[in-house]
């Protein structure tokens, strides 16, 4: 199993916890700790954190958002390459299609955890704060994409939804 179908794995994981469910981010794989008595002995046992648990989760999100600037900036090579490099940039492109869904449906299992740990503040931030993440790096590409289709596949897009498109890639690139 390839990193990227790790991360997308773990991504999955993220988006599917529910409310008061415990994230367990130890080994290769995430999985999730339903509500249950034993639960704080498993995760005692596990020497798990919660601090540790986000450490993982960030780092997961960084390796979505690495892989699909790193596909995007090799798209650009595209038209001087050969037929075999657009079909493995087309693959790519594909599974960037499907990292971008789930970084999408992973901010519901963090506002999951948000409602989970109400209770620590500094816990709360840092949850919002990997939300921050990735909710600007999925408004960014969205418009980057918009550029994308508008240059390349659909010149005949109103300019005025070009210009808007990129007036949001430079204000997030400033932020």
């Amino acid at each position: 199993m390839s990193d990227i179908e790790k991360t997308l794995r773990n991504l999955g994981v993220l988006a599917a916890v529910k409310q008061n469910d415990k994230l367990l981010t130890e080994g290769a794989f995430f999985s999730i700790y339903v509500p249950t008595t034993l639960r704080s002995v498993f995760r005692t046992m596990y020497r798990e954190s919660r601090e540790q648990n986000m450490d993982r989760v960030y780092s997961c999100i960084g390796a979505a958002i690495a892989f699909v600037t790193s596909v995007v900036a090799d798209t650009g090579d595209a038209h001087t390459q050969s037929i075999q490099w657009k079909l493995y940039l087309s693959s790519q492109t594909k599974f960037c299609k499907r990292v971008l869904e789930a970084l999408r449906n992973a901010v519901f299992g963090l506002d999951n955890l948000i409602q989970t740990y109400h209770d620590d503040a500094a816990f709360v931030v840092k949850i919002e704060n990997i939300k921050s993440d990735i909710t600007d790096f999925l408004e960014t590409t969205s418009a980057m994409q918009l550029i994308y289709l508008s240059t390349v596949q659909c010149p005949q897009l109103e300019s005025h939804a070009i210009e808007a498109a990129q007036e949001k890639v430079v204000t997030q690139q400033d932020n």
